[in-house]
């Protein structure tokens, strides 16, 4: 998936932002373009989840980012519901936005490029029965003491317990300016 199969050819994805299933029998998905002002078209790779583990989902797609996304190549993520309420807690997704290409190849190899041994990306979920709010500062504390030397993406998703009561889910990926390629 790429800007031009949105039927935005001349365009560039900025920024991705998702929907569960709510009241109507669809996602909103949302897509935020801008001018093409690079030569290197964005993807989106989708990852998802059956059994409803926020953390499991973070760990697949932190593994596949660190084989396969230089951080100068990843332009956004977004973690959400597949339907809302999730009943089951069972469906969730994450979708990737990067200019790594259509079937990235992995970083590893690329002649001349050493990956760290403990990957390019860290990631860290917070999950919490209180508002967005809490969740939120949740990860503005956590981005607060990793320094301003650090690369944030964050996103943010409801998350449906088994009970009546929704919770929410943030994920902040991060990386060492260090560690740009």
């Amino acid at each position: 998936m790429d800007a031009e199969s949105w039927g935005h050819k001349d365009k560039q994805i900025v920024a991705l932002q998702h929907s569960a299933n709510a009241t109507l029998p669809y996602r909103t998905q949302v897509a935020w373009f801008a001018e093409n002002t690079s030569a290197d078209p964005v993807f989106i790779t989708r990852f998802a989840n059956h059994t409803g583990s926020w953390n499991d989902l973070k760990d697949k797609t932190l593994n596949w980012l660190n084989k396969h996304v230089a951080p100068h190549q990843l332009v956004d993520i977004s973690f959400f519901e597949h339907d809302h309420p999730n009943d089951e807690r069972m469906d969730i997704e994450c979708f990737v936005a990067h200019t790594a290409g259509s079937k990235p190849e992995p970083l590893a190899s690329v002649s001349g490029i050493t990956l760290p041994e403990g990957g390019l990306y860290t990631m860290k979920t917070f999950e919490t029965m209180k508002s967005y709010a809490d969740c939120v500062n949740q990860a503005k504390k956590h981005m607060n003491l990793s320094g301003a030397d650090e690369g944030f993406r964050v996103t943010i998703s409801n998350s449906s317990w088994k009970t009546d009561l929704d919770g929410h889910v943030a994920c902040v990926i991060s990386w060492s300016p260090t560690k740009e390629m």
